[in-house]
């Protein structure tokens, strides 16, 4: 097994406390490489830095990925946009019928309305409707919310309105 250690030292300008995370590169030696590999650890000088290696495949992966799903994004796009205007339109269709299904319950409260509604939301929104306090304010900022992917009825405005009076 390589020895693996760490090192931890104090930089003064700035201050701060530096880690580090080292595997013997001699110790290496002892495995069975292919050319390539053994071309990557004669290059190091020293030891080898884990952390500074983990952080350097992290990008690399990170940046593979990103680059992978853009392209797929790219590739796709005519197939994404196809879904994307369906799932628009199942929106357009159930979220009317949830509100109005909701606001027709004679017990019906403004938590409960939320309740039905967050389920549209994302936690962002969610959170956004959550700190307005003020009653009204909170009414308009859903209301402005669902028109971004539904056409509301006066109707219905005025439904969701009254509840919040």
């Amino acid at each position: 097994m390589p020895e693996i250690y760490s090192h931890t030292y104090f930089k003064s300008d700035p201050p701060t406390l530096e880690r580090t995370l080292k595997i013997k590169v001699s110790d290496l030696g002892r495995f069975n490489w292919n050319s390539k590999s053994k071309k990557y650890l004669q290059q190091l000088n020293g030891d080898l830095d884990l952390l500074i290696l983990i952080n350097d495949y992290f990008e690399k992966v990170f940046d593979f990925y990103s680059w992978f799903r853009e392209r797929q994004e790219e590739i796709h796009k005519s197939e994404i946009d196809v879904v994307e205007e369906k799932k628009s339109q199942i929106r357009n269709l159930y979220i009317p019928q949830l509100i109005e299904s909701t606001l027709s319950f004679p017990e019906n409260s403004i938590e409960s309305f939320e309740s039905s509604l967050f389920s549209l939301f994302n936690l962002h929104e969610q959170q956004k409707i959550e700190k307005i306090e003020n009653l009204q304010e909170r009414c308009e900022k859903i209301i402005t919310m669902l028109k971004v992917d539904t056409t509301l009825s006066v109707e219905v405005e005025q439904k969701i309105r009254q509840l919040y009076k």
